[in-house]
């Protein structure tokens, strides 16, 4: 017995799905951070706080901030 087209087309996106999600690679953590910023302001205050007492070394992360 012949399949239908609407069945054989939900089996094959089932199929992409499956094989798309099992097929990624896994995240990997960063080492460091490159962090750029337009202008010292307030709105930036939280980043300047963070690396200059030292937050991302205490964390095990390298971090560089760039204006």
């Amino acid at each position: 017995m012949a399949k239908s087209n609407g069945t054989f087309a939900a089996e094959l996106s089932v199929l992409f799905v499956l094989s798309v999600l099992l097929n990624t690679p896994r995240a990997m953590a960063a080492d460091k951070l490159r962090i750029g910023y337009g202008a010292p302001s307030v709105a930036m205050a939280t980043l300047w706080i963070t690396k200059e007492g030292k937050l991302f070394e205490k964390n095990g992360l390298m971090s560089r901030c760039f204006i």
